[in-house]
């Protein structure tokens, strides 16, 4: 299970945005759409510039 999404293969366990304020909420959805990003070019064997 990733401790940063709450997600273990395609399913969604834990609610970590559940607890957060709108704002913290916001900044996790960010930090996340960022990481996936990153992790999607990596998967195609490219680097962040």
């Amino acid at each position: 299970m990733c401790p940063h999404c709450g997600y273990y293969g395609n399913r969604q366990v834990v609610d970590v945005l559940a607890k957060l304020s709108r704002r913290e909420r916001k900044q996790h959805e960010r930090e996340e759409k960022q990481r996936q990003a990153e992790t999607k070019l990596a998967k195609q064997g490219m680097e962040k510039p």
